[in-house]
This record gives structure tokens, sequence and C-alpha cells, in this order.
């Protein structure tokens, strides 16, 4: 009988850069692997789960496997894609290293977070995570060096209007040009100068799936701020404004692209910050918090808010 680990040959060849050089999923019943765009400052970890004995020794049963992979590619497109890509799990997921091996595996739940976090200086940003256990006998088999192809696109696809490889014009700038609200009912939004608009989008939920502990999402949690710099009297006199009415939010990317939240889904609130010395601004922070609901088809709202 050969030995356990006849194969563990140690090798300088064997030491390799981290980072993963492509990264695509497939949906439940799509015949194509599509891009989820070019990932940033990834990480993967295949940790041991164990316990140790009454003598103290380290006895582990399987291992949970998390990967977290910011992607630069945040257009339209794929904003309007990801309650698909919870909606149509388990997703066979695809992940290129940059060693050229790949870890391969239909079993990882999905989470994501988009997020723009500040005035134009990085790239919007839409954080996957992926998290699932494996039993001992499984997890040697999700590391491979022949991968499965990526297949034909096809206009019947769930995620057909990805592409196969990263689109750099679909890399958008974060920040906020402009900061919109109005009260529900009323014909105009008003405006104001501001600065540090941002905002997130995140899945809440539980983990599912028994043991294999899989993200589960049963809504999508959105927040966004922005410090207003008008504080002239009629804007302090409609502070109780906020709190008496239902308020609807546009906001306009850096890019054109223009999100707007309903005030039936959507709150927002105002705060006032007269903080410092005349080389301060004085402000009126605007803070919203809300949630798209996930129904058996669609999360209630979230395509048709973004135009």
């Amino acid at each position: 009988m050969a030995d356990v680990f006849v194969n563990w040959v140690a090798s300088l060849n064997a030491i390799f850069g981290s980072g993963v050089s492509s990264f695509m999923v497939k949906a439940s019943g799509d015949v194509a692997y599509y891009s989820l765009g070019a990932a940033r400052d990834t990480k993967i970890e295949i940790t041991d789960l164990n316990k140790p004995d009454s003598i103290l020794r380290l006895l582990g049963w399987g291992y949970r496997v998390e990967a977290t992979l910011p992607s630069l590619q945040c257009s339209e497109t794929e904003i309007k894609i990801l309650d698909q890509l919870i909606l149509k799990q388990m997703l066979s997921v695809r992940i290129g290293f940059n060693n050229g091996l790949y870890l391969v595996t239909d079993k990882l739940g999905l989470k994501w977070t988009l997020r723009s976090d500040g005035d134009f200086s990085d790239f919007i940003m839409i954080d996957y995570l992926f998290g699932c256990n494996y039993p001992n006998d499984e997890v040697g088999g999700l590391i491979t060096d022949t991968p499965p192809a990526i297949g034909t696109p096809n206009v019947a696809d769930v995620l057909f209007t990805l592409a196969q490889t990263n689109v750099s014009s679909h890399q958008v700038g974060n920040g906020l040009s402009k900061f919109e609200f109005q009260a529900n009912g009323d014909g105009a939004f008003v405006s104001f100068d501001f600065q540090k608009g941002i905002f997130t989008v995140e899945c809440v939920g539980e983990d599912g799936g028994g043991g294999r502990q899989q993200f589960r999402t049963t809504a999508l949690k959105a927040t966004l701020s922005a410090e207003g710099f008008e504080t002239d009297l009629p804007k302090l006199a409609l502070l109780g404004a906020f709190n008496q009415n239902q308020i609807n939010v546009k906001v306009t990317r850096m890019n054109g692209d223009v999100w707007t939240l309903s005030g039936d889904r959507f709150g927002l609130i105002p705060k006032v910050m007269i903080d410092g010395n005349i080389d301060k601004v004085a402000r009126i922070v605007l803070n919203g918090e809300g949630s798209f609901p996930k129904t058996a088809t669609a999360f209630t709202g979230w395509d048709a808010s973004w135009t």
C-alpha cells in the first residue's frame, strides 16, 4: 500500500503567487459560464474544522471554504443581474488562480455587497462572498488543473447579459454627482451641495443548507448617506418634514446611472452638525436605510430602481 503522502514532494517549483485570474459563474439551468469581472484583493480560505480530544490533540472532521472576491466590474448590467445570482442558486463557480489551478464547485452559497465608498477615490465594487462546509472526502476534489469548458453563451441563459471576459468599460468610479429627494406625492425633486455621498447594498439572511452552512438571503438591505453643505434657515425649518412624510430619494452615479429609492421601502433622516471653527462647513447629514424584500421570483423593486 502506497504512503498517504506519496504525492507530497518538496519542490521550489511549487511556490506560486496568490491572486485570482478569472472569476466565472453559471446559473442553475444555464449552459455557459459568465464572468463577474476583474477581481482585486481576493481572499480564499479552506479552513480545517477541528476540536481537541481529551489529550488536547486536534482532530478534524471537514473544511470550511470561503471565498471573498471584490470585483471592479459594476455597471448597470452587473447591478441588474445581482438579484438573479441569488434567485438562481445553486451556482456553479469556476475561479481561476494565478498559478493555473481552478476552484470548481456547485455547492458554494453566495451573498454579495455593492458598495460605493467615497467621492471618486476608487472603483465602485461588488464584493462576492461564497461559503460552504465540506466533509474530508470532498475537499480534495475542489481544486483542479482541468476546469470545465466555459461553454457557448445562449440567449436563454439567465446570465446572458454578462460577458465571458472582463469588460473594462463596466469598471466605474465610485461617488455620486447628484443627491435628490422629495416628499412622496410632490412633483419635483430637490437637491443640494454635498460631499461624501456613499451607499451600500448587502444581502441579509441566515445560513441554510443544514451542515453545509450556505449563505441564504431574504432581502437586500440598502444604506445611503451624504453630508450636505447647505444650512440656511429655510432648510433647517423643514427638518420636521422628514419625519412627517415618506421620502423618495434619487441619486446619480458619476457615470450617469440613476438609482431611485421609494419612500415605501426606504427612510431618510437628517442630522445637523455645526462642529469646529470657521474653516469647517456646517452640515445637514442625510442618512437613509431600507430594503428590497425577496419574493419567489424577484427582489421587490430592485431592477426598476436602476435606470
